[in-house]
C-alpha cells in the first residue's frame, strides 16, 4: 500500500505530504480544489507519460516521492531480481522532473529506465478512472494472480530456476557461434596478411635497403665529385709533366744536374685515380630506374613494417 506521498513543487503546490494509514482513506473537497491534480502526481509518480510541463515556479524542478509497504514479497521477487536491487519490506519510489520536461526515476535510490518504475507501478497502484488501466487487466499481473491462485509455488520455482538455464545455455550458445565467426574472421585476416607478406618476398638483404636507399641518395653527388676529381688529376698530370719538360730543359742550359723526382707524386696520384674508379663503379649501378625500384621497395618495408613489425 501508498503509506507515504510527498509532492515538491508540482504545478502550484509548492510541498505537499500525505500520509496514508491501512485501510480506507478518503480525501475530499470542492471542485477546483486539487483533488484531481493529487492523482495526477500519483499517475506522474507512477510512470505516466506528461504533454505539459509540470515544473512550477518555486523551484528548477519537481520531484514526486512514494514510499509503499509490500505486503506479499512474493510476486515482486522476480522484478527486483531482474533490476538487480535488494527487494525490501518497504519500497521507495520517486521521479524527478526539470524544466525541460526530462525525469530521472529512482527505485530505492537506484536510477532506473521509465518502463522499470511504470512496472512496478502496475504491480502496486490501480488508479480507477474513465479509460484508464486497471491492474487486472494486465497480463502481467493475470500471470501472478493465476499462478498464486494455482498454488505451485514450487513448481514455478523450479520451472523458473530451469528456464534460467535455459536462458543462459541459448546465450552461451550464442556466444559460441559469435566467437566461432570471429575465429573465421580472424583466420581470413591472417591468411590475407600471410598471402600479402609472400607475395612481397621479403630477403635478408631487404633489413639493408634503407641504408641502400640512403646510398643511392647520395649517387649522383659522388659520381659528380669522382668526375670533378678526375678531371682535375688529369690538370695536375699536365702541369707536373710541363714542370718536368721546363726543369729538364732549365738543366740544359746552367748545365747543372738537379735532383727531384715526381715519383711518389705519380703514385699517389695512381691511387687515387684508383679510388675515384672504384666508387665510380660502386656508384654508378644507381640509374634513376635503380632508384625508382629503390622507392618502391621502401615504401613497401615500411608499410609491413608498420602493419605487421619492427624488422624484415
Amino acid at each position: 500500500m501508498l503509506s507515504y506521498l510527498e509532492i515538491k513543487n508540482y504545478i502550484f503546490i509548492k510541498h505537499l505530504v500525505l500520509e496514508f494509514d491501512k485501510g480506507l482513506n478518503i480525501f475530499t473537497g470542492e471542485t477546483g480544489a486539487g483533488k484531481s491534480i493529487i492523482i495526477d502526481a500519483i499517475s506522474l509518480l507512477a510512470g505516466e507519460k506528461f504533454l505539459n510541463s509540470v515544473v512550477g515556479n518555486f523551484d528548477k524542478k519537481c520531484e514526486l516521492v512514494g514510499i509503499f509497504e509490500l505486503d506479499d514479497k512474493k510476486i515482486f521477487q522476480k522484478f527486483f531480481k531482474d533490476l538487480d536491487i535488494e527487494l525490501q519490506q518497504q519500497i521507495i519510489i520517486r521521479r524527478e522532473i526539470d524544466q525541460h520536461n526530462r525525469s530521472k526515476c529512482f527505485i530505492n535510490d537506484r536510477l532506473v529506465s521509465l518502463t522499470s518504475l511504470k512496472n512496478f507501478s502496475d504491480l502496486v497502484i490501480d488508479i480507477h478512472g474513465q479509460n484508464e488501466h486497471q491492474k487486472l487487466l494486465l497480463p502481467s499481473y493475470q500471470m501472478l494472480a493465476l499462478d498464486e491462485f494455482s498454488d505451485i509455488d514450487e513448481e514455478l520455482v523450479e520451472y523458473k530456476d530451469k528456464y534460467y538455464l535455459y536462458k543462459k545455455k541459448v546465450e552461451e550458445k550464442e556466444n559460441l557461434y559469435n566467437e566461432i565467426l570471429l575465429n573465421k574472421q580472424k583466420i581470413d585476416l591472417i591468411k590475407y596478411q600471410i598471402n600479402e607478406i609472400e607475395q612481397a618476398n621479403l630477403s635478408e638483404e631487404d633489413e639493408n635497403i634503407e641504408f641502400e636507399f640512403e646510398k643511392a641518395k647520395s649517387a649522383q653527388k659522388v659520381l659528380n665529385l669522382c668526375s670533378d676529381v678526375k678531371y682535375n688529376i688529369s690538370e695536375v698530370k699536365q702541369k707536373i709533366s710541363y714542370i718536368e719538360k721546363n726543369l729538364e730543359n732549365l738543366q740544359n742550359l746552367v748545365n747543372e744536374k738537379f735532383s727531384f723526382s715526381f715519383n711518389n707524386t705519380y703514385f699517389e696520384i695512381g691511387n687515387i685515380e684508383d679510388l675515384i674508379e672504384k666508387y665510380k663503379n660502386i656508384f654508378s649501378i644507381y640509374t634513376t630506374e635503380y632508384i625508382d625500384r629503390l622507392v618502391d621497395r621502401v615504401d613497401i618495408i615500411k608499410k609491413f613494417k608498420r602493419k605487421y613489425g619492427n624488422t624484415v
